[in-house]
């Protein structure tokens, strides 16, 4: 079931089947963004979505109904998109969760919204196994272990700052 925790300055969501299509029905998700106002909204969405039969058609649809709520509520915000990690589905590996990365990287492209891509990050197609032998997936080869979603929080910093940094000094 849906839960979600909030403190004085942040608010995150824990919601079960993480997709767009699931989201844009959650109104706490919502209702959080109007409340907080924030700068930055980062989604980090298509793991779940790729998981199932995929259809592209529907997929773009999902993303611009989910984008459209959200911009209404949060024009001004700052959006960052993270592209799916790579991972397996049945077993194998997932190729959808490409196709998902493209329909997200080319919506974002197209609306100017910035993005950053968790599987090449990775290391690319089929990475997931070396993050599992070495400690940072878990067996079902689809999630982190509590060491990799570290190291994927770490990497989005990082790649954050150094965005800023090469930000800032263009001003110079």
């Amino acid at each position: 079931p849906p839960r979600s925790t909030q403190s004085s300055s942040s608010a995150a969501s824990d919601v079960y089947k993480r997709q767009f299509q699931n989201l844009l029905k959650n109104t706490l998700i919502f209702n959080r963004c109007k409340e907080l106002s924030p700068d930055l909204i980062i989604i980090s969405l298509g793991t779940n979505d790729a998981q199932g039969t995929y259809n592209a058609k529907r997929f773009k649809g999902e993303i611009a109904a989910f984008m459209d709520h959200l911009s209404a509520i949060q024009e001004d915000a700052v959006i960052l998109f993270t592209l799916p990690p790579d991972s397996n589905k049945r077993g194998k590996h997932n190729a959808d969760l490409e196709k998902v990365g493209f329909e997200i990287e080319s919506w974002a492209e197209k609306h100017d919204y910035a993005w950053w891509d968790l599987s090449a990050v990775m290391g690319g197609k089929k990475s997931i196994s070396k993050w599992r032998s070495e400690g940072l997936a878990s067996k079902d080869m689809i999630h982190f272990s509590p060491q990799g979603y570290m190291l994927q929080g770490k990497l989005l910093y990082q790649a954050l700052m150094r965005a800023y940094t090469s930000y800032a000094g263009a001003d110079e």
